[in-house]
């Protein structure tokens, strides 16, 4: 696996996913998080989750439900996009980056703004 931000594959995997999803949603939702990761067998798995609001609190975020997925991931990916299918900020929560952390994950890849930039835990 090369680096991400100049392949951009689990980038490119996961807007794909996300933009099937936004068209074919119901108007509640509005924006999509997703969050996917390679397990250690080299499958990449990704989850994604609506939300209602704007700012809403999750029991389970996306990044929290990949860690079903993928007990200890390295490196995550984690894109928001709203319903007009524009990135929008996918920085994780301090909390779901506080467990991630513990989860032995060392990279995040998100949005900020419109670029995307790696974040070392």
């Amino acid at each position: 696996m090369g680096d991400p931000l100049i392949d951009m594959i689990p980038i490119n995997v996961l807007v794909g996913r996300l933009t099937k999803v936004v068209s074919n949603s119901s108007t509640q939702f509005k924006h999509f998080v997703a969050a996917g990761t390679y397990r250690k067998d080299g499958k990449f798995v990704s989850t994604i989750n609506g939300h209602p609001r704007h700012n809403v609190v999750h029991a389970c975020h996306a990044e929290m439900r990949l860690l079903r997925k993928s007990a200890m991931p390295e490196e995550i990916y984690i894109i928001r996009l709203n319903k007009r299918n524009e990135l929008l900020n996918s920085l994780p929560c301090s909390k779901c980056t506080q467990v991630l952390r513990k989860r032995g994950t060392r990279t995040i890849v998100c949005c900020w703004g419109s670029e995307f930039v790696k974040v070392e835990l």
